[in-house]
């Protein structure tokens, strides 16, 4: 349905809904048509963030990021507070620039 109506499936904030066999997980659910995991989110640590981005890099799956901002609810996370480096940040330019998402 997502597709179908022009979006792009992703597994958000994997490390809050899941919490063991990420990487099993993401495979039956990329099977579904899943494109993509939020790799950077306050929900993650950074070691589950990089294996998160490291797998997406090795499988050519989409990387997305979240600070999960709520507002008043959740008064500690700001608005695109996402962490990570530039490495990760030029593969991520690179992905882009040899796909086509839509």
């Amino acid at each position: 349905m997502i597709k179908d109506n022009g979006g792009i499936p992703i597994i958000a904030h994997i490390g809050a809904n899941v919490t063991e066999e990420h990487f099993k997980f993401i495979s039956e659910m990329r099977k579904v048509g899943v494109m993509g995991v939020e790799v950077f989110s306050s929900y993650h640590d950074k070691l589950l963030s990089k294996q998160l981005f490291d797998y997406c890099v090795d499988n050519s799956f989409l990387i997305t990021c979240g600070s999960d901002f709520h507002g008043v609810n959740k008064p500690n996370i700001t608005i695109g507070g996402c962490i990570y480096s530039n490495k990760e940040l030029i593969s991520i330019r690179q992905f882009i620039d040899r796909v086509r998402v839509y």
